[in-house]
């Protein structure tokens, strides 16, 4: 093949994949500008709350380069939610992986004690027979569906009754960090929600679980 020919070609691809990311770039932009102003939320492209450094959240600690590319925020039914693409990147060199997904934080009037919920795995189910156990429930089957750990147990009782178990059956691919009066939802495995229903589904899904909290906790909060 003639030098000027591969050339040519060379020069061809990377003028394509520089078109195809700016329209993939330019696809997200729209997507999440649309969205801010259909929910009349604020529209940013930068890391306004600092998740990248906020490690309180286990989703923080994983991996480097961590980065919020879009997020909007506002209020639904009195409470803030936040909503964002997140990435981070795990390993180095040829073996550096990026992983995405997109999350929502919901503001809450109760206190979480670090209260972490996800789908459970085989790893887990392996590491609850060598004695590295879970906190477990009466509801059996929610038991086999989630890995529930929370810093007080007694917290975990209160907020996991059996309404709020059913609801959480209905949603297995839901993830969830609680501390202090915020709560961070994605989905696991960790994707990107790129559609508007997708965004809705993550925002009543954390609606209807902060709404399901019992008012004995609420009224607790405001006790204390």
């Amino acid at each position: 093949m003639e030098p000027a020919l591969v050339i040519f070609l060379l020069a061809a691809l990377f003028i394509v994949g520089f078109v195809y990311n700016y329209y993939q770039k330019q696809q997200k932009w729209n997507f999440w500008e649309k969205l801010a102003e259909d929910w009349q939320y604020r529209f940013r492209t930068d890391d306004a709350y600092r998740f990248a450094e906020r490690e309180e959240f286990p989703l923080f600690k994983q991996g480097h380069d961590r980065s919020v590319d879009y997020l909007i925020e506002g209020k639904s039914h009195g409470k803030q939610i936040l909503l964002f693409d997140y990435s981070y990147k795990t390993g180095s060199g040829k073996s550096e992986t990026t992983h995405g997904l997109t999350a929502l934080m919901i503001q809450t009037p109760v206190y979480g004690c670090g209260l972490t919920v996800r789908p459970e795995n085989f790893f887990d189910r392996l590491a609850a027979f060598v004695g590295f156990d879970d906190i477990n429930f009466e509801f059996e089957e929610f038991n086999r569906a989630f890995q529930v750990k929370c810093n007080d147990k007694k917290f975990a009782y209160d907020v996991f009754h059996n309404k709020m178990m059913e609801f959480l059956m209905e949603h297995r691919n839901l993830a969830m960090e609680w501390f202090d009066f915020r709560i961070l939802f994605y989905l696991f495995p960790t994707q990107h929600v790129h559609s508007r229903a997708g965004a809705e589904y993550l925002r009543a899904m954390a609606e209807g679980f902060v709404q399901r909290l019992p008012e004995y906790l609420v009224e607790q909060q405001r006790e204390g």
